[in-house]
């Protein structure tokens, strides 16, 4: 796949279709547009939503660029020149919102929440104080996180190309993460959500893995927040792990790909020295993908210290650019460049599409906060209200005890803003749809008719254990996102009371899609 070769591009504009082109570039296949239906494989397009014509209630998968976006990344290119500059102006303005700087913490861009996860683990290697040591890496809410996660997490391709659309062997080690002999020095052991719920044994199970060898160290994933809006451990469990082993035995990463979290709960992160992923695609509704690592700070002089060839090889720098590490890791971008024959010096897709989610965060950060808290709680009732006036159709997929996890340190994130929901099966109470059939589901909605001339895009099915059903189900999702709130209060122009008149009509409209779809099966 075509790709700039160094990080400098002059312009004096740029063509629509250009411009499309270039924001797909720089990931894997999920960012392959199809031939026919101009969409990848979540439904959304490299060009800007048409809407009435296009719903989307799906940011915990993913979602079109805006036009307001589009059209501030098309100006931006006219005077674009140095992307290195650009993506440290971006480092400064997202550790400014969390309320950072650059002595707190360091950001790394990666294209996706995976890829943030496999660099996570190239971070942590390089911090082990020896070579030989096993890394474990402990998933919780397996089940919760992207389905890539747990190939990344084990230092393996993911995928079958990487970011420069090159072949790759999916879920194969890549070269040198397990050590200059390639043993295997990495495992990955996952807990489901359900299990997680008992956190003395998360506990218990922590202490044995961490207790059974001197040359073990401990990658710990915990989750904030998950695709179906859970956060697990809860932070008093954290604090008594953390207190129980050094930070010379464990490393603790926040997985909050979702970015359903307030900035103090992130600066709050930071300062007990856990690495924190984020995305620009869930939340935000950035066009995907777009991932970053925040490190904090305590790792910083291990890393510039670190023999980086060690855990580096082509196949690993493959899956990054120059650009994308901080200018004071010098020794980990002088190693990469000696990969310049797979290895980009900027990733101008990648950049793009990080331009346009901070391009949203910044619409929604001028909203005032106690307006952002009103609309999350009045859509989340909405939504709920929804749903549950249909029993004979939808069954809410609801945490009761969702509270014990959140608190004022979260915000507006104290409140819901994913929506889980099954289907039943027809003429059957207990008895709910297939994965099977929901994927087919998933595709329809997507799809136009005479009877239902619009595109619905909500959030991908996922098969979880819920213990109340015995067994696994699978789940639909709608979701609250920053677009939607800044869309209604420029609309509003901040009136009081807020109104969701907008996404009940949006929820209504795909809610009776769905209804048809399965007078059908």
């Amino acid at each position: 796949m075509p790709q700039l070769k160094t990080s400098t591009i002059n312009k004096n504009g740029i063509s629509v279709t250009e411009l499309e082109r270039l924001l797909c570039l720089g990931g894997d296949e999920r960012l392959f547009v199809d031939s026919l239906t101009k969409t990848n494989m979540y439904g959304c397009s490299s060009s800007p939503v048409v809407s009435p014509t296009s719903i989307y209630l799906s940011s915990s998968t993913a979602t079109s660029i805006s036009n307001d976006a589009f059209a501030h990344l098309a100006e931006m290119m006219i005077t674009l020149n140095d992307i290195d500059d650009k993506m440290e102006d971006l480092r400064r303005e997202l550790l400014d919102h969390f309320g950072l700087n650059s002595v707190d913490a360091d950001i790394v861009f990666v294209p996706s929440g995976t890829d943030a996860t496999l660099q996570a683990v190239f971070i942590s290697r390089l911090c082990l104080s020896k070579p030989t040591t096993i890394l474990s890496n402990l998933v919780l809410a397996v089940d919760e996180v992207a389905s890539r996660v747990m190939a990344a997490a084990s230092g393996c391709h993911f995928n079958s190309k990487n970011i420069r659309g090159e072949n790759v062997s999916k879920n194969t080690s890549i070269g040198c993460l397990h050590g200059t002999d390639d043993k295997k020095t990495i495992e990955t052991m996952g807990l489901s959500y359900e299990k997680c719920q008992n956190e003395a044994h998360i506990e218990e199970f922590i202490s044995q893995l961490v207790n059974r060898s001197d040359d073990t160290h401990l990658l710990l994933h915990t989750v904030d927040t998950s695709k179906l809006g859970n956060r697990t451990p809860s932070q008093t469990c954290l604090e008594r792990i953390e207190q129980q082993h050094s930070q010379d035995k464990l490393t603790v990463l926040i997985d909050a790909c979702q970015f359903r979290l307030s900035a103090r709960r992130v600066r709050d992160h930071i300062s007990r020295g856990r690495l924190v992923t984020i995305t620009g695609s869930k939340f935000l509704t950035g066009p995907p993908f777009s991932g970053a690592i925040i490190v904090p700070g305590r790792f910083r002089t291990q890393i510039q210290q670190a023999s980086v060839h060690n855990f580096m090889s082509s196949e690993l720098a493959a899956y990054s650019a120059i650009a994308d590490w901080p200018r004071s890791w010098i020794n980990v971008r002088s190693c990469l460049s000696t990969f310049s024959s797979v290895l980009w010096e900027a990733n101008i897709g990648q950049f793009l599409r990080w331009t346009a989610a901070v391009f949203e965060l910044r619409r929604y950060m001028k909203v005032p906060a106690q307006w952002r808290e009103e609309f999350i709680v009045r859509a989340g009732a909405m939504i709920q209200a929804t749903l549950i006036s249909m029993p004979d159709l939808f069954e809410p997929l609801t945490n009761p005890n969702r509270d014990q996890f959140f608190d004022e340190y979260d915000e507006e994130f104290r409140h819901p803003t994913i929506f889980p929901f099954l289907i039943r099966q027809s003429n059957q109470s207990n008895s709910f749809l297939d994965e099977k059939t929901c994927k087919e589901i998933y595709q329809k909605l997507q799809q136009t008719t005479g009877t239902y001339p619009i595109t619905c895009i909500i959030g991908q099915p996922v098969t979880t254990i819920v213990s109340e059903y015995n067994g696994p189900v699978t789940t639909f999702r709608f979701s609250i996102d920053a677009r939607a709130v800044a869309d209604e209060f420029e609309r509003t122009q901040g009136a009081r009371p807020v109104t969701v008149d907008i996404l009940r009509s949006k929820i209504n409209l795909v809610v009776n899609k769905i209804t048809g779809i399965v007078n059908l099966l």
